[in-house]
């Protein structure tokens, strides 16, 4: 039964729009309900995304207190990117490198 549990588990990430393997349950399961309102046309603003100063087109979303969820804004659409631990986004955030 738990084999089973895990394989369906495991197949869910395929359907993901970005790689969410290796983060923390609860972290896979906030992203996808965000990333879900995201394609149904929720504006990042209601999910208290905020964009970067130094790169306007990229938006940050918290995914609970130590994730973001970075997008890049493509023709008026948002593309997910990638989601980080806090860690890696000050990483990012204070050397203002390009976001892929």
């Amino acid at each position: 039964m738990r084999q089973a549990q895990k394989q369906t588990w495991q197949a869910q990430f395929d359907d993901d729009p970005i790689d969410l393997r290796g983060l923390p349950r609860h972290v896979v399961d906030k992203a996808r309900l965000i990333l879900d309102d995201l394609q149904q046309g929720q504006h990042f603003k209601a999910l208290k995304g905020k964009r970067m100063i130094f790169d306007r087109t990229v938006i940050r979303i918290p995914v609970g207190h130590r994730y973001r969820l970075l997008c890049r804004e493509q023709d008026g659409q948002l593309v997910p990117w990638r989601v980080l631990s806090h860690e890696e986004y000050n990483a990012y955030a204070n050397n203002k490198r390009p976001v892929g």
